[in-house]
């Protein structure tokens, strides 16, 4: 709580190296994840993200752009710009609070999001992450036309 925004990257920068060395000995690297403003005070958008996987000059570092975080924080359509080399994952979710599955009233949004990842060149994983409600099987279906976005 009373440490300077500088001292705060310092360490967490060590902590994401740390980490960083263990995953690269079994093949897997660490990817950051900017949340919503109102939970936390620092990395909140992919562009920081992406700034702190550059500074902490490590491959197996690099980003995960969170469409749910990047819609609630209001990052800005080129908020991917200048990622392409440290993006390492996608998660999609409903664009609004209750981060269920994206449904067909939710496909203009989600391809505007898919046209972002396309013209950095993106073509690494992505993934739901969402909650689904009781009957999970239904809405699963209502979101085929937002997974087909995505062959």
């Amino acid at each position: 709580e009373n440490m300077s925004y500088e001292e705060a990257e310092q360490k967490l920068i060590k902590v994401i190296n740390y980490c960083a060395n263990i995953c690269g000995k079994y093949g897997m690297k660490l990817a950051i994840e900017p949340l919503q403003r109102v939970e936390t005070n620092m990395i909140i958008t992919v562009k920081e993200a992406c700034e702190f996987a550059r500074k902490a000059n490590n491959d197996n570092v690099g980003a995960i752009v969170d469409f749910h975080h990047f819609y609630m924080n209001g990052e800005s359509d080129d908020g991917l710009k200048g990622c392409a080399d440290k993006l390492f994952h996608a998660h999609i979710a409903r664009p609004n609070p209750d981060r269920k599955i994206p449904i067909e009233e939710d496909i203009d949004i989600v391809n505007k999001w898919k046209k972002m990842l396309d013209e950095i060149g993106y073509d690494k994983t992505l993934s739901l992450e969402c909650l689904f409600g009781e009957n999970w099987a239904n809405e699963y279906e209502q979101a085929m036309p937002i997974l087909k976005l995505f062959k």
